[in-house]
């Protein structure tokens, strides 16, 4: 099965980045508890200040689930109440097998 990736950039609000890292890790075991088919999350910050979520996940459909969850989960509204904009929200199937 091909690891399906949930690429979010996002901007953070003004002063609210150290809250951000001090919550993700929170955020990121409650979503793993809720949906085990949670593979792996890194947070990358781009050059113009905003930030990539890179999500593993290994379905599409329990990507889906879990983002239309998002707002249930108290430990992601949390996170949600901090982005500022969501620039972009896409999914894309590795094409690479494993171990390459």
């Amino acid at each position: 099965m091909a690891v399906v990736y949930e690429l979010v950039r996002s901007r953070i609000r003004t002063g609210a980045e150290d809250e951000m890292l001090r919550l993700r890790p929170q955020m990121i075991a409650a979503v793993r508890e809720r949906y085990p088919e949670l593979i792996n999350a890194r947070l990358v910050r781009l050059d113009d200040g905003s930030w990539l979520d890179l999500v593993e996940w290994s379905s599409r459909e329990a990507a889906e689930r879990a983002a239309a969850s998002m707002p249930q989960i108290p430990e992601a509204a949390a996170m949600a109440d901090l982005i500022d904009e969501i620039v972009s929200f896409e999914h894309g199937v590795d094409s690479e097998p494993r171990g390459q």
